[in-house]
């Protein structure tokens, strides 16, 4: 003989609201075990039940029927009666009723169990057709202890008939006012489904009282603020422009408050700090974009609109200081070709043509590989034409014709268009030097690096 041991039924707090109809539940949670005669737990599979309700204990016709596919975890299972198919108005659990079980295509479990409109248990009672039967759980899976009601094992489904977690919820998707789940605190309300938490009445806050790490998207997923589609990186802020008082990110500590958008970055008090307490470098740009100072369009590495200071500047990029000059003819003279004022066109240069020219003025900047260290000009006056070494180390055009030159020898224009020569008459050079030559040129004509020092 096969035993119905006893388990329970319970009914959601779900009611019509009309005064005729208060006490009628729309839904009941039903859980139970199922096992073989030997009273083992039935191996964990999907099993179709069939539930009835009758006005009898035995006979009768069937008043309100539904089937329902549950999954069994070590014999337990729970299901939702009513969802499927309405007891209203066919049952309006205004008398008695009773419900009976039908496994498969097995024989309806005997006896019927007796409803009420509160849990109750399911009394021992012999089942003498069934294959299988319900086992207590009551006392072996749920513990009351004092107010405390618990489970060591198994999963409990609420909203879901066959839950594969410890605690498995379904409901309605968060619509803002109600979710999956709502839990109340004080003046607090948490709305929660599948893929949303929402605070309604204040913020929402995390680790607020602890002082453990929040850990968020280590599995190599994207956090995403004030957008629903974050990319490019783990944090994606989508927010204002940055307008001095708000932006995308506002980072505060102490007085100092730091807002930042997607260019800007702005500190609305004191001064904005870049590795002021650590000894590493600061780059920025390194792979080739440019840097304004007072300017939001700088055309250069580093464009500075406005009085730059600085205690000591080391220039790395060339080894003369230059100015640029118009040419006469607006011609572009070879790098190294020394030239002279033109007295013809005031304020432009010409290449030199004849020895001993005290008009000499420079040396074209570029030649031999070496360029300006440091250029002046002043934009839209005076920033238009060649760069003309005045001071510093620069190559030049040279003629031995009049001597072979070597290191420390005065240098001075020649009859050679552009070309320097070696300075030998005490009387002429006055007023006409170009520079000391720092390389020789023995024979021929050829490039000769000068220490450019007009005298």
């Amino acid at each position: 003989m096969k035993v119905l041991n006893w388990g329970f039924i319970s009914l959601f707090s779900f009611f019509l609201t009309t005064a005729t109809f208060a006490q009628i539940p729309q839904i009941l949670s039903y859980q139970g075990v199922l096992t073989d005669s030997a009273g083992v737990p039935f191996a964990d599979n999907p099993y179709e039940i069939t539930f009835r309700l009758y006005e009898e204990a035995e006979d009768g016709s069937v008043l309100w029927s539904e089937a329902d596919i549950v999954m069994t975890s070590k014999g337990l299972f729970n299901t939702i009666l009513g969802d499927q198919n309405n007891f209203y108005p066919t049952i309006k659990f205004d008398r008695q009723y009773w419900l009976s079980l039908q496994v498969g295509n097995e024989a309806e479990l005997l006896p019927r169990i007796a409803l009420t409109s509160t849990p109750y248990s399911i009394h021992s009672l012999n089942a003498d057709t069934a294959q299988f039967a319900l086992r207590s759980i009551a006392d072996s899976t749920w513990i009351n202890q004092g107010i405390n009601i618990y489970r060591l094992s198994g999963f409990v489904g609420i909203g879901k008939a066959a839950p594969e977690a410890r605690l498995h919820l379904r409901g309605s998707e968060n619509n803002g006012a109600n979710a999956a789940l709502k839990i109340e605190s004080s003046n607090s309300l948490m709305l929660i489904d599948g893929n949303e938490i929402d605070e309604v009445n204040g913020g929402l806050f995390l680790n607020h009282n602890s002082p453990h790490k929040l850990i968020l998207a280590t599995g190599g997923g994207l956090v995403g603020v004030g957008t629903t589609i974050p990319s490019g990186g783990k944090l994606h802020v989508v927010g204002s422009d940055n307008n001095g008082t708000s932006a995308s990110l506002k980072i505060e500590s102490g007085d100092q408050v730091m807002l930042i958008d997607g260019n800007e970055i702005d500190v609305t008090t004191g001064a904005l700090w870049l590795n002021n307490n650590s000894q590493n470098r600061v780059l920025i740009s390194p792979n080739g974009g440019n840097v304004g100072i007072g300017t939001s369009s700088p055309n250069s590495t580093l464009h500075v609109e406005g009085t730059t200071r600085t205690k000591i500047l080391e220039i790395t990029g060339g080894a003369d200081l230059a100015e640029p000059f118009e040419m006469t003819g607006s011609i572009n003279l070879t790098p190294g070709a020394l030239v002279v004022i033109d007295k013809e066109n005031p304020g432009k240069l010409k290449v030199s043509e004849t020895s001993y020219d005290s008009k000499v003025a420079g040396v074209i900047s570029g030649a031999g590989g070496i360029e300006p260290g440091l250029t002046l000009k002043q934009d839209g006056v005076l920033d238009s034409g060649q760069n003309v070494a005045l001071t510093g180390r620069v190559y030049a055009l040279a003629t031995s014709q009049n001597g072979e030159i070597q290191p420390g020898d005065l240098l001075t224009t020649s009859n050679i268009a552009g070309h320097a020569m070696k300075a030998t008459d005490l009387q002429k050079r006055s007023g006409a030097i170009i520079g000391k030559a720092m390389s020789p040129l023995t024979d021929g004509e050829g490039l000769v690096m000068v220490l450019v020092n007009l005298q």
